[in-house]
């Protein structure tokens, strides 16, 4: 049945056909893991140096079969056999790579494997675009690599399509690009959509394009070859062409009988996963295609058109009433909403996130709340066993784990609160608290559920404290949420509690201590140090703040950075802010910027307070609450000296407010500038 497939991994390949790696990897993306495994194992034993190949078997390992140790030992054990192999540095870059979804140490590392220059043409072609995909990642310029993989796709042809790809990503579609469009689809029908989606792209002769593409599609749709006519679907997916998409499917079936479309999916924009075949995901391919890039409404109608053509229960029912449910929301619908969630959780009783899903809406609106009841109940029961294979963006089976442990954590939060609005506060309690402390993390809903059912209760210290923690890690998600818990903080704080900033200052205090600044990942070793350890020498968070309605990172900003983290209901911050202002025009000329980023409850807060007389030479920025826990400061004023790698070098807790007191605050800090300037300059002279 497959023997289209081994006859391609014999040694001799013509020019412009699918290589034995293109045909693995349309076995891979078809949820034949086995398969591709073996297909790629008898290329590397033929030829065990090809990049290509070991970064397919690598992504097997890692992505499909969730065994990120396992491959990671595998290209370290043959790394120390073979210290100058330019494959297994390249492929163990990307092993690290895919086994990390944020930056750490390991980026040195990867970077480090990527340092001396390949031997062969081609694997340079994949270590720039390894070095060009790690720095999406982690720190680095991205503008090197991303030239150099443009450069080589003019010598190496196995690099062009990707090179183009980088072409059309900065500037818009003119001739000579419709041209080289044009090109690639006659050169390389196996990869129509390799070079981007040109129903997404802009520019002049961006219809030549789009006409290049479909005649090329058309042409790959008549070939008896499955690799060029999923091509081809691919393609008329992209142009939402649903009757040649159907055509593709028809023929894909009927050339290679195993073939699944879509039994891969992007989770969290970092990884692909497996999951199992749903009732009919080409319809549902086609149901979500009718609904994009039209407004609410018309696309209710436009799915809805569908709905006798799919089965009456299962996933594939249930992924079509969740669709409505999403859809009846952006559209101001809550109430047809919530049937439709109700619907897709009736549909696939098994799925425990449609259940969830459904639940969660019924507490909030207050409706519905016995079958919601039963729902609840019913979520964490059904959550999966562990899947290599299955439907989760888990690298192992201990991150499963956790991000299983997350997910129990918030059925059960859902649970309590269904009882919540049911009347059974002490049952709710009981509820809530399992899902504190199932939780990995702290998460602000469940604290201010738990708190809101304690005054329901008449436990006014237990409401306190769960809603002052969950106000210090509320961010904005669950608006009417937050509403109900800080009012009744407004009511309950007064006869209670004590801060000199009054209510704000005392909720920034029960923010959780976080693990100190620069810690690998959750290491329990280090959590310990709490909020107030000596932090210079260590990395400070790269904070996400608001400048004019634009959001910013800290590393965008060159240079020595003075942050000072304020809030308007703190008296010495407001005192110290025009002082900061006069220390910041001081070093108007050098490579110093003076970041003022508020940690107010909300962004409004800062305007309000400072109206047309702001601050002259500040960055003036803010983050809310967040902040605060992201740079481990339990008290404020605090400002940081950082250099121009982001690191600390020295910090400064309050502003001395006494007679003489600014002048000698502004004068603590610059000594800290000017030393760190003067470190810069001797660096230049040597």
């Amino acid at each position: 049945m497959l023997s289209w497939l081994f006859a391609a991994l014999l040694p001799a390949v013509q020019a412009a056909e699918p290589t034995a790696v293109d045909r693995a990897w349309y076995l891979a993306e078809s949820s034949r893991i086995e398969a591709a495994m073996a297909a790629t194992a008898q290329i590397l034993e033929e030829q065990p140096d090809r990049v290509d190949a070991h970064r397919l078997y690598g992504w097997l390992l890692v992505k499909a079969m969730r065994d990120a140790p396992g491959a990671e030992a595998l290209y370290r054990s043959w790394l120390e056999q073979d210290p100058g192999n330019d494959a297994a540095r390249i492929v163990l870059a990307n092993q690290l790579r895919w086994a990390h979804r944020h930056p750490g140490d390991w980026c040195a590392e990867a970077e480090s494997l990527l340092v001396q220059p390949p031997t062969r043409l081609e694997d340079s072609y994949w270590a720039q675009r390894t070095l060009y995909e790690l720095r999406k990642i982690c720190p680095g310029d991205q503008d090197a690599p991303r030239h150099a993989i443009m450069k080589l796709g003019e010598q190496v042809p196995e690099a062009s399509a990707y090179a183009l790809r980088l072409r059309l990503d900065e500037q818009p579609v003119d001739d000579g690009l419709a041209q080289a469009l044009e090109s690639l689809y006659a050169e390389q029908p196996w990869r129509l959509t390799y070079a981007g989606n040109p129903w997404m792209m802009r520019g002049p002769a961006v219809e030549q394009a789009r006409k290049s593409a479909l005649a090329a599609a058309d042409r790959a749709l008549a070939s008896d070859d499955p690799l060029l006519v999923e091509s081809a679907r691919r393609l008329f997916q992209y142009a939402g062409e649903q009757e040649r998409l159907l055509d593709a499917e028809e023929r894909l079936h009927a050339l290679d009988p195993d073939y699944e479309p879509s039994q891969f999916q992007w989770h969290e924009g970092s990884q692909w996963v497996g999951r199992p075949p749903a009732d009919d995901d080409g319809l549902m391919a086609l149901i979500q295609a009718a609904a994009r890039a039209k407004r609410p409404r018309q696309a209710v109608a436009a799915a809805q058109a569908f709905e006798e053509s799919l089965p009456a229960t299962g996933p594939s029912r249930a992924e079509y009433h969740a669709l409505l449910a999403d859809l009846h929301d952006q559209a101001g619908q809550p109430l047809k909403a919530l049937e439709a969630a109700r619907l897709a959780w009736l549909a696939d009783p098994s799925d425990p996130y449609q259940a969830n899903d459904f639940a969660y809406r019924a507490a909030i609106s207050g409706l519905q709340l016995e079958q919601a009841l039963e729902a609840a109940q019913g979520a964490v029961l059904a959550l999966p066993a562990y899947d290599p294979r299955g439907d989760h963006p888990a690298r192992d089976y201990d991150d499963w784990l956790d991000q299983a442990a997350d997910h129990a954590a918030a059925f059960a939060d859902t649970h309590g609160w269904v009882l919540h609005r049911l009347g059974r506060d002490d049952e709710a309690a009981a509820v809530l608290r399992q899902a504190l402390l199932l939780a990995r993390k702290p998460q602000a809903a469940h604290h201010l559920h738990l708190g809101l059912v304690y005054d329901r209760l008449g436990d006014a210290q237990g409401a306190l404290r769960q809603l002052g923690r969950g106000m210090a890690l509320a961010d904005g998600s669950a608006p009417e949420l937050e509403r109900q818990a800080y009012q009744r903080l407004v009511d309950l704080y007064p006869g209670q509690r004590w801060a000199p900033g009054g209510m704000e200052t005392w909720i920034a205090l029960q923010a959780p201590s976080a693990p100190p600044l620069g810690a690998a990942g959750d290491d329990p070793g280090t959590a310990d140090e709490g909020p107030g350890a000596r932090r210079q020498g260590e990395a400070f968070p790269d904070l996400a703040f608001e400048q004019g309605g634009q959001q910013r990172h800290l590393s965008e900003i060159p240079g020595i950075r003075v942050v000072d983290l304020w809030a308007t209901w703190c008296g010495p911050c407001v005192q110290a802010l025009p002082e900061l202002d006069k220390l910041a025009e001081t070093y108007a000329g050098e490579p110093v910027t003076f970041v003022a980023i508020s940690v107010d409850g909300a962004a409004e807060d800062v305007t309000r307070h400072l109206g047309d007389h702001g601050p002259e030479h500040l960055v003036l920025g803010w983050a809310g609450r967040r902040a605060l826990r992201e740079a481990r400061v339990t008290g404020i004023p605090k400002t940081f000296v950082i250099d121009g790698e982001g690191v600390i070098r020295a910090e400064h807790s309050g502003w001395d407010m006494s007679r003489g007191g600014d002048k000698a605050s502004r004068e603590r800090i610059a000594d800290s500038v000017d030393a760190l300037l003067e470190e810069q300059r001797e660096a230049a002279r040597e």
